[in-house]
């Protein structure tokens, strides 16, 4: 697993890998750091996609949720790609520096913890992700299963569902993930 730990110097040092995500949910992130799950979910037959983000704190309470519509790409990796560069950018629009940022693509995370330049169709996504990842203190890119980003899933999957293309909630989560949320919640605490 890559950290890149940028109040040092920009090279990516290697830590141990963080806990894995319980089979009832993601674990919280280390004191002082948040971590910011994200997930894409497609819709063919609007042509559009949705992306969800959620962004816990060191207690697994949730700080901010995101919900977007964005046109629809051509692959689902894109889509998961683009997901986890608008959690990047919301945790950096948000002041938070110190990032797990957390997807159930092992596509998407592999691609952004690799050192090499990406060819894939989303290689330069990859480009401006690491671009990006300058604004933080220390990021990690981390790999979880879908059972550990339920939440991130099913705001994906209601993007489409509210009236305006990107909603926001802040210290609380829209009533269509408050189960999931709830449940991870209590598996956390």
């Amino acid at each position: 697993m890559l950290f890149w730990n940028f109040s040092k110097l920009s090279q990516p040092l290697l830590i141990h890998p963080l806990p894995v995500a319980s089979p009832n949910g993601c674990p919280p992130p280390p004191k002082d750091w948040v971590k910011a799950n994200f997930d894409g979910a497609i819709f063919q037959g609007r042509d559009e996609a949705g992306i969800g983000i959620i962004i816990r704190n060191d207690h697994g309470l949730v700080m901010v949720a995101l919900t977007q519509v964005i046109p629809l790409p051509t692959s689902v990796e894109i889509v998961e790609v683009l997901a986890a560069r608008r959690a990047l950018i919301f945790a950096s629009e948000l002041g938070f520096d110190q990032v797990i940022l957390e997807g159930d693509s092992e596509i998407a995370i592999r691609a952004m913890n690799s050192e090499d330049y990406s060819a894939a169709s989303f290689g330069h996504i990859i480009s401006d992700i690491n671009s990006f990842s300058s604004h933080f203190r220390a990021l990690v890119f981390q790999h979880t299963r879908r059972l550990g980003n339920k939440v991130a899933h099913r705001l994906a999957r209601a993007a489409c569902t509210f009236s305006s293309s990107l909603c926001t909630w802040m210290e609380e989560v829209p009533v269509c993930t408050y189960a999931d949320y709830s449940a991870e919640t209590i598996n956390t605490t």
